[in-house]
């Protein structure tokens, strides 16, 4: 394996973990609160960077192995996929319910995402190509909800921010609170720069992605860093350090603690 496969491998492991772990804490809280958006998030968080995405990379790198085992191989990625395109439907639920509750068009939006998302993974079943590569004419419907998802969710993260700044300087938010959306729109544009970066050399090539390849090694780095910033900013707002809870604190709670 190379060094940029190396790398994206241990990154994808490490994202992975992260994710898990935040899915785990939330469905956690989710119990106590009763709230489905935490459920949402945490199932989605899980299911497409934990379980789904680790399997299908596991599966893409497996190289020889994968054409002498095409069988086992489809069905291993497969089974990444459906963990992957539930944790899209997941999160998909929890933009809606978070950032657009009771509105029609974004809920439209979210089920036409999802349908063609599972068109295509249908698509892929019966085709008997490799599924999700850019052998099969399934791999652009499927990218197209994939690179998309989260940057309406960065978008919606922003347009909050924004609303939670006002706000604040009025004294009628949480900084921390208001902080949290500016983090999370941060993240979901670094997992859509790692989703596409990813795929640039299935959308550039119409022949199948070869490891060895120049775009494609800068495309195993170039995830595996923006994959790292993602986990970094997931970390800040999920488990912020005292320090940053203190950078972001009222005026009179840093009185209070001194």
């Amino acid at each position: 394996m190379t060094l940029a496969g190396s790398v994206y491998g241990l990154s994808t492991i490490a994202f992975g973990t992260v994710a898990i772990a935040i899915g785990i804490r939330l469905l956690v809280l989710s119990t106590r609160t009763g709230r489905r958006p935490e459920r949402y998030l945490g199932l989605g968080l899980m299911m497409t960077a934990g379980f789904g995405y680790m399997v299908m990379v596991i599966a893409g790198m497996m190289g020889e192995f994968a054409e002498a085992h095409m069988a086992l191989w489809r069905a291993l990625w497969l089974v990444g996929a459906t963990f992957h395109h539930a944790g899209v439907l997941a999160m998909l639920a929890f933009t809606v319910s978070v950032f657009r509750p009771g509105e029609t068009g974004p809920k439209v939006l979210a089920w036409t995402m999802a349908t063609v998302l599972w068109l295509s993974w249908g698509g892929d079943v019966l085709s008997g190509d490799r599924p999700m590569s850019n052998d099969t004419s399934y791999f652009g419907t499927t990218f197209a909800v994939n690179g998309t998802y989260p940057l309406w969710m960065a978008v919606e993260s922003f347009r909050c921010y924004a609303r939670g700044r006002r706000r604040l300087a009025l004294g009628l938010a949480d900084s921390l609170v208001v902080n949290r959306f500016l983090l999370w729109g941060l993240a979901s544009l670094a997992s859509a720069a790692a989703i596409w970066s990813i795929n640039i050399p299935r959308l550039l090539s119409s022949e199948a992605v070869q490891m060895s390849d120049p775009s494609t090694k800068a495309a195993l780095l170039a995830t595996a860093v923006f994959g790292n910033l993602t986990i970094g900013l997931y970390w800040l707002t999920f488990f912020p350090p005292n320090w940053y809870r203190k950078r972001h604190a009222a005026p009179a709670e840093l009185g209070s603690t001194s």
